[in-house]
């Protein structure tokens, strides 16, 4: 879900990347895009298995479009292989940010447990002063290091998910008599403005 103030004007988009089970449910998801009379964009994905799932619950919101149209999707090489390295560092940087998060839980979970069971710990196992500061000026290299890997791969992310919308764009302009959504310029403006707010977002915390 996007929104920048759910709880007054609603979020702008809902994906659905299940099929609802019901249609309250489904219902009760998107609606999430209409509070104060506004309106928004639900998309739902639907993989060939689903259909079953997708016609039962257009038959109970009574639709009477149960079969969805085909999508014909003709990509280039250059966007197969953008695509491919988009899912590749999205993974990365997924891996990295879930690595470091494990990682400063690991360090707090023993001095916590200890803490919680009434267990003083041993001394010996206390680093001392200039163990201490050793330890802080790693953690702090660490820490550059961490925030400048996920810049670049964040950076590298947003260019490569705009060369893709690029090369879209460009291909529906030159191809004739291509239906091009009402919603185009929405996915558009989003975007530049997911990928405007990235650059402002910080990293993660490090601990």
């Amino acid at each position: 879900m996007d929104s920048t103030d759910p709880a007054k004007s609603g979020v702008a988009w809902v994906v659905h990347f299940e099929v609802p089970h019901t249609a309250e449910l489904y219902i009760h998801r998107s609606g999430r895009t209409a509070r104060a009379h506004r309106e928004g964009s639900s998309v739902l994905f639907i993989c060939p298995n689903e259909m079953p799932l997708w016609r039962r619950l257009a038959f109970s919101l009574k639709r009477t479009d149960f079969d969805l149209p085909d999508l014909p999707v003709e990509p280039s090489h250059f966007q197969l292989v953008a695509c491919e390295r988009i899912v590749h560092l999205a993974k990365q940087l997924d891996l990295a940010e879930h690595s470091v998060k494990r990682r400063a839980a690991n360090e707090v979970w023993f001095t916590r447990a200890a803490r919680d069971a009434d267990i003083e710990l041993d001394s010996d196992l206390e680093p001392d002063k200039d163990d201490k500061e050793k330890l802080k000026a790693e953690k702090q290299i660490e820490r550059s290091q961490i925030r400048r890997q996920f810049n670049k791969l964040r950076s590298n992310l947003i260019q490569l998910v705009t060369e893709c919308q690029k090369s879209l764009e460009n291909k529906l302009s030159n191809t004739p008599n291509t239906p091009v959504h009402t919603t185009s310029k929405a996915i558009r403006s989003q975007l530049k403005r997911i990928s405007k707010n990235s650059k402002k977002r910080s990293i993660i915390p490090c601990t």
